[in-house]
């Protein structure tokens, strides 16, 4: 019998940004929906982290972030429980 390591954890589904949309523009509200389980939602406006919330049981989140008058890019990561 050969004793192979268990098959590593698939990864949660990345979060789905609705608003704002790709090229889109933006004054700060940015929402969107998070796979079940996870617990913290952090959004980077040119990764600088600008907001970090917890999620108490849900799986969507909407949030006001500061953007400045200009182009940039914004990410949305999500924290599991682990």
């Amino acid at each position: 019998m050969i004793d192979t390591p268990p098959p590593p954890a698939t990864p949660p589904r990345p979060p789905v940004v609705e608003r704002p949309a790709a090229y889109q523009v933006s004054y700060g509200l940015v929402q969107g929906s998070v796979a079940p389980g996870t617990r913290r939602v952090v959004i980077r406006v040119d990764g600088r982290i600008v907001r970090a919330l917890r999620l108490r049981g849900g799986t969507t989140f909407s949030v006001d972030v500061p953007l400045p008058p200009r182009d940039t890019r914004v990410r949305v990561e999500t924290i599991d429980r682990s």
